[in-house]
């Protein structure tokens, strides 16, 4: 038995390739969150999308992204804000699965964008209040993280600091550190 190679092999990549991805392509990886499991079926993820050829609305997104994150995704084809409702829609009552729900969604996305020779990083260097009122996001969701996906750049023409980090070995910790049998 062995992992999945598009599991295997996805890092957070930083260089990416400054051209923009067929919308196609980005209703598929959307498509493929929507299939994630949920709570209840509840899917309480929101994404808000923009492409690189929208400029108007990738700065909206890129504008929020601390500083250090912005050298590297402005090159990025899409950058998405994710949001979750925290209440369930049956009675609402307060959905404690929901930012894990959103993560599962998060997690079929990267492994699809992966599958389709797409790069990916999640962002969790963003300013929310500047991305809430950006992109208009409802008080009544929760903001999650910023996802940069796009085409594989060179890493060559990273800043030296990002060049050494995109090209360190991939570390995990082991088995025995995150998981207890019982």
């Amino acid at each position: 038995m062995k992992i999945l190679e598009y599991i295997e092999t996805r890092r957070s990549a930083m260089a990416f390739k400054p051209e923009p991805i067929n919308v196609e392509k980005i209703k598929l990886l959307l498509d493929s969150a929507s299939l994630a499991p949920s709570a209840y079926n509840e899917q309480p993820w929101r994404f808000y999308v923009a492409r690189r050829e929208k400029e108007s609305g990738f700065n909206r997104i890129l504008s929020a992204l601390a500083e250090p994150n912005q050298v590297w995704a402005k090159n990025a084809s899409v950058l998405i804000a994710t949001a979750f409702e925290p209440k369930l829609n049956r009675n609402n009552a307060d959905n404690f699965h929901a930012l894990h729900d959103l993560g599962l969604a998060t997690n079929c996305m990267l492994i699809q964008a992966q599958s389709m020779g797409l790069i990916s990083h999640v962002m969790g260097g963003f300013n929310k209040e500047t991305l809430r009122e950006n992109l208009s996001i409802p008080d009544s969701q929760e903001i999650g993280a910023v996802i940069a996906i796009g085409l594989p750049g060179n890493i060559e023409e990273l800043p030296d600091n990002l060049r050494e980090r995109a090209l360190s070995p991939r570390s995990r910790k082991t088995l025995d550190e995150v998981c207890r049998f019982v």
